[in-house]
């Protein structure tokens, strides 16, 4: 009963105090306590019940173990994807069917009434190839990426500790950070070279004087979030005459920030009729490559193409500038066993609360120059960073071996997506995670969460 409940420290008590027999089943259905455990889905209690050594492989009255209970119970789960079966290299074993002499490949002769993978290729990094693998590494929620982009624009200010670099037209400054306008303008390092950059308070200041300063704003949106008006179909955007452009397209969006958007009045020679021909073709392949070829500015406002949005999400990737001038690095992080990554203080301060707490707020590690400490691994930070900059669960790398700090991580540092991945990853591959104790490193707290997610699945 305690077990059923979900009352841990009753089930303790009982074992350490009452010396209770965690082997003993009920005469109803032959269920021990870790059935009862994982039938109601009380993963804590079945923690503490696996780690005194109840016995996984007893069978009930029908011939089911606790673990296949949970292989079971995963089809009921809610808002849980199936299983989805790919052909891309690199696959896992599964298997299923009696598992006498271990003819299966697992570590206990019970048998297997559902597939289950073979721990013995994994721990030996051995695969198959042009097989279909299981997948369970679930994305569950839309990309955060946006709001925090454009949260870090909105709180931009002149006195922060993380901008880097200061637009000026005329007495209109806007702050805003070097890596993401490079890693998201591709004219901006030119722009960079070829403008006379001044110093002002430390921090770089870039004088731009042929755009409008509501143009650039747009602008700016646009890099941080990759959205803005200018590419909203039926958003009004009152342009003065300098900023409009007659051709019935959507003013340049590939940053080309020098460019001059006035309208030349009066006859033009063929040559300039030729050279304007070829500029409207290479800006129609620029809205392409942008993916902003679905809107038009026309009769003052935008309207649809009716061609599809190609743009891509909004992503950063850490390693793309390395060792050239404009990797722009100005923080690092350090793992638990040494390793270091250098990051962008930018990314990492708009995408988890705890950078943006200890590196803009002004803590004592902002004005040092050592590799700022996170206690996990290192294959587990790369994930992490990953992460941060992609904020595609897809692509992370989540497995049996470091689901567990994945999620205690992204619990403690409030990193959402990746909370809820790891915890459909829990829910999907639970039987095989209790067999292999890879639970057992989630604090309290972290797995009393997971339970209530579990719980809540099945509701």
């Amino acid at each position: 009963m305690a077990a059923a409940c979900g009352k841990v420290d009753v089930v303790e008590w009982l074992v350490e105090e009452m010396r209770g027999d965690i082997t003993q089943k009920d005469a109803e259905s032959g269920w021990t306590a870790l059935h009862r455990a994982v039938f109601y889905g009380q993963l804590s209690a079945a923690r503490l019940l696996i780690q005194y050594k109840s016995d996984i492989t007893t069978r009930d009255h029908e011939g089911l173990g606790p673990l296949e209970i949970a292989m079971k119970d995963r089809e009921l789960l809610k808002g849980v994807p199936s299983p989805v079966f790919t052909v891309s290299d690199g696959h896992e074993i599964f298997t299923w069917g009696d598992n006498s002499n271990f003819t299966l490949g697992h570590s206990t002769e019970q048998r297997r009434l559902t597939p289950e993978v073979v721990d013995v290729f994994r721990k030996m990094q051995k695969c198959l190839k042009q097989v279909p693998r299981l997948t369970d590494v679930p994305s569950v929620c839309g990309s955060v990426m946006r709001d925090c982009f454009e949260k870090l624009l909105e709180e931009a200010d002149e006195f922060d500790l993380v901008h880097d670099l200061i637009l000026q037209i005329k007495e209109q400054r806007w702050p805003v950070h070097r890596f993401i306008m490079i890693s998201r303008c591709a004219n901006f390092p030119s722009l960079l070279a070829n403008i006379m950059i001044s110093c002002d308070l430390e921090k770089p200041v870039l004088d731009l004087c042929d755009i409008q300063p509501q143009i650039l704003e747009q602008l700016l949106r646009y890099i941080y979030t990759d959205t803005c008006d200018l590419v909203s179909p039926g958003a009004k955007f009152v342009l003065d005459r300098k900023s409009n452009d007659s051709s019935g397209e959507l003013i340049d969006m590939d940053m080309e920030f020098g460019a001059d958007v006035e309208r030349i009045e009066g006859r033009r020679s063929a040559f300039e009729v030729i050279s304007k021909q070829r500029q409207k073709k290479g800006k129609k392949k620029a809205q392409e490559q942008k993916g902003i070829s679905s809107v038009s500015w026309k009769n003052g406002k935008v309207e649809s193409t009716g061609k599809a949005d190609l743009r891509t999400s909004l992503s950063f990737d850490r390693n793309k500038l390395r060792g050239t001038k404009w990797e722009m690095y100005d923080v690092s992080v350090v793992s638990d066993d040494g390793e270091v990554f250098q990051c962008h203080k930018c990314i990492l301060v708009a995408r988890l609360q705890y950078f943006h707490s200890m590196l803009g707020s002004g803590w004592i590690e902002t004005s040092s120059n050592r590799p700022l400490p996170l206690a996990v691994p290192a294959d587990v930070l790369d994930v992490l960073m990953e992460y941060l900059y992609t904020d595609d669960a897809k692509i992370i790398a989540v497995s049996m071996k470091n689901v567990g700090e994945l999620l205690e991580f992204s619990s403690t540092y409030n990193a959402g997506e990746l909370k809820a991945t790891c915890q459909q990853f829990i829910s999907l591959n639970l039987a095989s995670l209790l067999e292999g104790r890879y639970l057992d490193v989630l604090s309290d707290e972290v797995i009393a969460d997971l339970t209530q997610y579990y719980r809540q699945a099945f509701q």
